[in-house]
């Protein structure tokens, strides 16, 4: 991080965001895995309440998709329309990382949906 003066922000480096967003990624992963279990479990004893938690868990993903959709597309836009930027693979591989966290949310969603229904 660099500081221009003691009262201005830290500017986060790419590579520092790149950390950050996969160290997010890990944590959301972490809790929708361990929301996947308890929700399982949770149908057992009242299956409207995991129902209920199931279609909150799955409006969360969905914005969270959503998100990280748009910040792939507006990267992949920012390099058509000019020169790369130095630290600009970072973020692309930041955007891999979000989407391939997606990715595991929604199977995780899917294993859910076919414990409750299934």
């Amino acid at each position: 991080m660099t500081m221009d003066s003691a009262t201005e922000r830290a500017e986060l480096t790419p590579r520092q965001v790149f950390s950050t967003i996969v160290n997010d990624t890990v944590r959301n992963l972490i809790v929708a895995g361990v929301g996947t279990l308890f929700f399982w479990w949770f149908s057992g004893i009242w299956i409207l309440g995991a129902k209920i938690g199931f279609w909150m868990a799955a409006a969360f993903t969905a914005l969270a998709g959503v998100q990280a959709f748009v910040a792939a597309l507006l990267t992949v836009t920012l390099n058509l329309a000019g020169k790369q930027r130095p630290g600009e693979g970072w973020m692309i591989a930041a955007n891999g990382v979000q989407l391939a966290g997606e990715a595991a949310a929604i199977v995780l969603l899917l294993f859910l949906r076919s414990k409750i229904w299934g």
